[in-house]
């Protein structure tokens, strides 16, 4: 159960995770669960669609390895490194209701070009991605390299990425290209850091601490095509940028 404990509190489902500990549901069957197999379970509507919307933007061979990367990771513990880092979390804005309208097929390009051009802005910052959930991407500023203004390289790499989305939303079919928009969050604080773990799909990395999962809050309470950040990084950036 803790790859699917972990996964659920990955896409923000943490409550439901006693029921599915008592129906001893695990990733290998999750997809194959119904509508109403949710509702016995008791989800209600709204965590019914976020599920389903996890469910079709994560392919199964990717969810077989989300499990394997945390399995990694347990054998692999924290180094007991302190680090302060920046982590920026982007996310596309309606994605169900996009997967709703559209063949998962027409969504594959497109979601294809966010990922390359988000994974191009972090680069360009010397950041990390430390992974994609779906149409969400992690990436760290501070960890595994360390530069003084990693919170400012954060906030660039955010504006890249809305600098890029045009480009992307131009290049695919207008009808989806038209709906295609983000919204980001960014997050400073300090972190017990571990090693890197390659996976078949992904490098996962360790970190213990608030600010990945506050960049992950904030994501969700920005506005479409903007940038929400944390206290701790506009003390940082306040001499650096208009807020």
């Amino acid at each position: 159960m803790g790859s699917l404990r972990r996964w659920l509190e990955t896409v923000g489902l943490t409550a439901h995770i006693p029921a599915f500990e008592k129906a001893a549901i695990e990733l290998d069957i999750l997809a194959d669960l119904s509508d109403e197999d949710l509702k016995e379970l008791g989800l209600p509507l709204g965590d019914r669609r976020r599920l389903n919307k996890a469910l079709a933007t994560m392919p199964p061979r990717e969810m077989d390895a989300f499990g394997t990367a945390f399995d990694l990771m347990q054998r692999h513990p924290l180094r007991g490194e302190h680090r302060q880092i920046s982590t920026l979390y982007c996310d596309l804005v309606r994605w169900m209701t996009l997967a709703a309208d559209n063949d998962l097929e027409d969504l594959r390009e497109p979601l294809r070009r966010c990922r390359e051009a988000w994974k191009t802005a972090v680069a360009k910052f010397d950041g990390f991605v430390a992974g994609f959930a779906g149409d969400g991407m992690i990436a760290h500023f501070g960890h595994p390299q360390t530069h003084e203004d990693d919170a400012e390289r954060a906030i660039y790499a955010g504006l890249a990425i809305l600098d890029a989305m045009p480009a992307v939303r131009t290049a695919c079919p207008s009808d989806i290209g038209q709906r295609l928009s983000v919204r980001i969050g960014i997050a400073t604080g300090r972190v017990l850091v571990g090693d890197i773990v390659k996976t078949s799909f992904s490098e996962e990395i360790g970190v213990l601490g608030s600010a990945p999962c506050f960049a992950y809050r904030l994501q969700g309470l920005a506005e479409p095509g903007s940038i929400l950040i944390s206290d701790a990084t506009h003390r940082l950036t306040k001499r650096r940028f208009a807020f």
